[in-house]
């Protein structure tokens, strides 16, 4: 009994210093996306017509970089059996390659405000995949269920009077609904298989699953709100980002 219970910390504590050294990896590269991002921000967005004219270029440069990396990613990544070091570098070219390519053509196609929604994005991404790593797995779910319902209220509140935005943003808010009700139904279809999803032990087999449909309900209740009733998406963003932190705080001191 004693090697079994030593076996599974073993096992844990190797689990969790992987993570560890996934997230810092993933900081790492979200911070340097993010700088570039901001630069890009600085002399593209709000620089001179000759610093907007420069950045024009290198963005379509790096959009044919971007390209070059995904397919330099996927040849080392079919070759991943011959070495080891081929799958992880090809994972990271494939990340990178993806990021120019589909980054440059936003900010391209989308002036200015791809720019500003890619400088958001990336925090959020990197947040996201930090909290999977190192939180539970229901704390993970309600993260992204509240993120894009947050999302959804921030757009409503903002575009609110602009009709060019208008059609957009209620869509994105439709989307957000239909994405917070399908994380349910995964939920549910895990509860049902003790935590598994398909194949997929997602959540540990003793979970209580209560506070996850409560945080789902409330999204989509807030969403609606902001859909239908004037300055409910002011109000719902400020419910929803304190919903985020008292989970936060409890997970965190669950985990202690």
């Amino acid at each position: 009994m004693a090697k079994n219970t030593n076996s599974k910390r073993t096992e844990r504590m190797e689990k969790n210093n992987r993570n560890m050294s996934f997230a810092m990896k993933l900081l790492t590269a979200g911070f340097i996306a993010e700088f570039y991002l901001l630069l890009v921000n600085n002399y593209f967005v709000k620089g001179a017509v000759g610093q907007v004219l420069t950045m024009l270029t290198v963005l379509k440069v790096l959009f044919y970089l971007g390209c070059a990396l995904v397919g330099g990613g996927v040849v080392l990544f079919a070759m991943r059996e011959k070495k080891e070091i081929f799958a992880q570098l090809g994972g990271w070219l494939l990340i990178g390659g993806v990021f120019f390519t589909l980054s440059s053509q936003l900010m391209l196609k989308v002036y200015p405000q791809g720019t500003t929604f890619m400088c958001i994005l990336v925090p959020v991404i990197m947040i996201l995949g930090i909290v999977f790593l190192m939180y539970q797995r229901e704390f993970s779910v309600q993260t992204l269920a509240l993120s894009l319902s947050i999302l959804a209220t921030v757009l409503l509140n903002r575009g609110a009077g602009k009709t060019n935005w208008a059609l957009a943003v209620k869509g994105y808010s439709v989307f957000a609904v239909l994405a917070v009700l399908a994380m349910q139904i995964l939920v549910l279809v895990a509860q049902k298989n003790d935590g598994c999803v398909k194949t997929l032990q997602f959540f540990p087999s003793k979970t209580d699953y209560k506070l996850t449909y409560a945080v789902f309900v409330v999204c989509v209740l807030v969403i609606l709100a902001a859909l239908f009733v004037g300055n409910a998406a002011f109000y719902g963003t400020w419910v929803l980002s304190i919903l985020l932190f008292v989970l936060a705080v409890y997970y965190t001191v669950k985990m202690l």
